[in-house]
């Protein structure tokens, strides 16, 4: 299998109501805004959020679940950025629920195990009301949780 060439991020978060999906539809956005190809996935079997990545972008959002698809389907599904990999110049994935959250109390599925299936870099979202320097031992806390988080930056979300 060929690697998967061109740039993406996954849009992630220690939990569901982050911010995430307004902040992915803003990325996707800009991105297009930019004159880029911009392809959309998301994590898990969720329907609702695809359907605003689609508003944003014109263009269907694809959905990343490695229980449903396997490991190889959810890689060349990246790929291909979405069926157009000669067009593809850009990939945003978002997350599911908490960075490290899947099934059954495991990893099996998260945005973690996407991240590491398709060595993409992660984003982290966090929203840090009433934090200071607690927020730094969180966010290391989460990105040294599991061995190669591949978590690269962070966006603080409403300061």
């Amino acid at each position: 299998m060929k690697s998967i060439s061109f740039p993406r991020c996954i849009i992630a978060s220690p939990a569901s109501g982050s911010g995430k999906t307004v902040l992915t539809m803003g990325i996707l956005r800009a991105l297009q805004n930019k004159g880029l190809d911009v392809h959309s996935y998301k994590c898990g079997p969720d329907y609702i959020d695809p359907m605003f990545h689609k508003r944003v972008l014109g263009i269907p959002c694809r959905n990343l679940d490695p229980y449903l698809m396997g490991t190889e389907t959810v890689c060349m599904e990246v790929m291909n950025g979405n069926d157009k990999s000669d067009e593809a110049q850009i990939a945003v994935i978002e997350g599911v629920m908490g960075f490290y959250d899947g099934i059954a109390g495991t990893t099996d599925n998260s945005a973690y195990t996407i991240a590491r299936m398709t060595d993409t870099p992660v984003i982290l979202i966090i929203s840090p009301s009433g934090q200071s320097i607690t927020l730094s031992a969180m966010i290391k806390g989460i990105q040294d949780y599991e061995p190669n988080s591949n978590i690269t930056g962070v966006i603080l979300n409403r300061c």
